[in-house]
């Protein structure tokens, strides 16, 4: 069982990997405006923003008494 502070986040967590896997996906469907170079640091941004909050959340698990049990 975790606690609600690591429940928030990988509920942020999954809403930056949808954000991630959504601009993979439409990378080829550029809307007008946006350049490739532009859509590669959309994507490689989202990517970093899924990383950083899932380092967030694996050291909230090594200092959490609550989550450190599981």
């Amino acid at each position: 069982m975790f606690c609600d502070e690591h429940k928030g986040l990988q509920s942020e967590w999954e809403a930056a990997r949808g954000e991630w896997i959504y601009f993979r996906l439409t990378a080829s469907k550029q809307a007008a405006g946006i350049t490739e170079r532009r859509s590669k640091e959309m994507i490689s941004r989202a990517k970093d923003k899924m990383d950083e909050i899932k380092n967030r959340m694996l050291l909230h698990i090594e200092r959490c008494e609550i989550c450190n049990k599981n």
